[in-house]
């Protein structure tokens, strides 16, 4: 699956990244159902992604970045190599200093599709953040991952209120 994960500006944050950074270390990100990209709304976008990086989510800029995206994906999937790797494991192979402390490689990133690797299936700790304007948008943005390569599969949400629950499950094509 391609589990995008909306947060939203209700969410307690805290535990978001926390559930977020164990499902994507949980035996190295390798459960199909694990969270591939995060999709923040503006208003906490960057508190959220200030979170990550003290919880250990080392974010990827520039050739990093590209290096990572030629290593993950390879003639349009998943490189196999990847899978179950540790995140220090992947910098190591890639040629990229990272902190000690690192648990998830990240990167931000706009587009969805082939071109863009942080918006595919990683089945590893590494994960793609996009932002969103506000809620609408992230629930657009959830829906496009989705159906890019998970349409059945997993999504999830982090808001306090249930009618956004509910709109976000009757827009993303999930089973779970």
């Amino acid at each position: 699956g391609n589990a995008p994960i909306l947060v939203d500006e209700t969410a307690d944050l805290d535990m978001a990244v926390g559930s977020i950074v164990l499902g994507k270390t949980f035996d190295n990100g390798m459960i199909c159902a694990a969270e591939q990209s995060v999709v923040a709304v503006d208003e906490i976008y960057d508190e959220l992604k200030a979170k990550f990086e003290a919880r250990g989510v080392c974010f990827l800029e520039g050739k990093d970045k590209e290096a990572l995206g030629q290593y993950l994906i390879k003639d349009g999937r998943v490189n196999p190599d990847i899978v179950g790797r540790s995140a220090l494991d992947i910098a190591e192979t890639i040629n990229v200093e990272v902190p000690k402390n690192t648990v998830v490689l990240a990167a931000e990133a706009t587009e969805i599709g082939e071109m863009e690797p942080m918006s595919h299936e990683k089945l590893s700790p590494i994960l793609g953040l996009y932002r969103a304007s506000d809620f609408k948008d992230g629930v657009e943005i959830s829906r496009r991952l989705t159906e890019f390569g998970g349409i059945g599969h997993t999504a999830g949400i982090y808001t306090s209120e249930q009618k956004r629950v509910e709109a976000y499950a009757l827009e993303v094509p999930a089973g779970r």
